[in-house]
């Protein structure tokens, strides 16, 4: 987000109201009342097809504070009211936006911790201009009962003895660096505040020394037993051994155009290719889902990562139904029927078929929770017969 245009300190994103923040793009093109909020001199709108929209102080008015006042007004503003702030990543390489990310080595916790974080502020507190510590950082977040400093340099770095001051607190620091941007409009200050990590610096996080090290340890291992694990809670301790209740499941991509599978699913879903799977977008939505996870293997330079899915380990899985028993069934037949099409060979006789599929409907009895007498059975293959007969056809 880099423009061309050379910042103009007199030229505002946005202007005060009655003490209230008015952006350029919400201004009338001949509002009056509208002040600067550095130097409180009145501004007017400017707009054209060959100019970027700003707030513009009258000719031989003297303004130094008032582009750096207008953006730290502007961005405070953004983010009380959006309620959301993206921080810098702790590691791009390991994280996931929202998710807790586990580095396991010899199925022992390592680490767990959020790398990726987007604020959710609406149970937080967003102050601007407000001593703390005999310091007045430009913006404070409270949030969950911790600090952070957000600081935004348009003409000025923050100084060292401000960040001391702050490190001696434990407070986390965040610095933007603007110095080098044009005019920012308000559309493109949120994308950058709420959105992105783009111009974001920790200039202190107590956090960061530690996970720094934690992530080259378990980098530096030749274990073949390395995992990345992304989980939407924090379930898993420092310490921990995660095999004795998790099912480690890999998925796999079926063809080009067929989504990734979960293959041999405990819950058992889907039927296809002599194997009950699932896809990912119910993962998701499962109740035994714990989180994705990457396997690591140093020793294996031809298949270095496997992608797959934690569940919890259950004894006893969802029972499965009539439902389940047909759907099984429809998935089957339909399937092979395709198989026989694309293969060329001879097309069953409607008898043959269905006995084809009576094979396969009794093979499914076992796996449901309720008995199943035979002529249910029969009538279902029957159904499922004639329907996937068509393909043939």
């Amino acid at each position: 987000m880099v423009f061309s245009m050379a910042r103009n300190t007199l030229k505002l994103p946005c202007a005060l109201k009655n003490g209230a923040v008015v952006a350029i793009e919400r201004a009338k093109s001949h509002e009056k009342g509208l002040v600067c909020p550095g130097c409180y001199q009145e501004v007017v709108v400017r707009r054209g097809e060959k100019r970027i929209p700003h707030f513009a102080h009258k000719a031989g008015t003297t303004c130094t504070t008032g582009y750096q006042t207008a953006l730290h007004m502007l961005a405070k503003e953004i983010i009380a009211n959006e309620k959301r702030f993206r921080i810098p990543d702790l590691s791009e390489k390991y994280g996931m936006d929202g998710y807790h990310t586990v580095l396991v080595l010899g199925r022992e916790v390592l680490f767990s911790h959020p790398l990726v974080i987007t604020l959710n502020l609406s149970e937080g507190t967003v102050i601007t201009e407000q001593k703390l510590f005999d310091r007045i950082p430009d913006i404070l977040i409270e949030y969950k009962g911790q600090k952070l400093i957000v600081e935004i340099y348009v003409t000025h770095k923050v100084t060292e003895d401000k960040i001391a001051d702050f490190q001696k607190q434990e407070i986390s620091i965040i610095e933007i660096d603007l110095s080098k941007q044009g005019m920012l409009s308000e559309e493109q200050l949120r994308e950058l505040l709420c959105d992105s990590t783009e111009h974001k610096t920790w200039l202190y996080n107590r956090k960061l020394e530690w996970i720094s090290n934690k992530i080259d340890f378990w980098e530096g291992s030749n274990s073949d037993d390395k995992y990345v694990i992304h989980t939407p809670k924090k379930i898993f301790s420092i310490g921990t051994m995660i095999d004795e209740n998790v099912i480690f499941k890999l998925y796999k991509k079926m063809g080009k155009k067929e989504p990734q599978r979960l293959l041999d699913c405990p819950r058992k879903i889907h039927y296809s290719k002599n194997s009950f799977h699932a896809l990912k977008e119910e993962c998701d939505a499962c109740p035994y889902f714990i989180g994705y996870f990457n396997s690591l293997n140093p020793n294996n330079s031809e298949n270095n990562t496997q992608i797959g899915i934690l569940c919890q380990k259950q004894y006893v899985y969802q029972g499965h139904t009539l439902d389940d028993f047909i759907r099984w069934l429809q998935e089957f037949s339909n399937e092979e029927a395709i198989r026989i099409c694309r293969s060329g060979g001879i097309w069953p006789y409607p008898e043959t078929w269905k006995s084809i599929i009576k094979g396969k409907a009794l093979s499914f009895i076992s796996e449901l929770i309720d008995p199943i007498d035979s002529t249910t059975v029969d009538s279902i293959v029957e159904a499922v017969a004639f329907e996937s007969y068509r393909i043939f056809l």
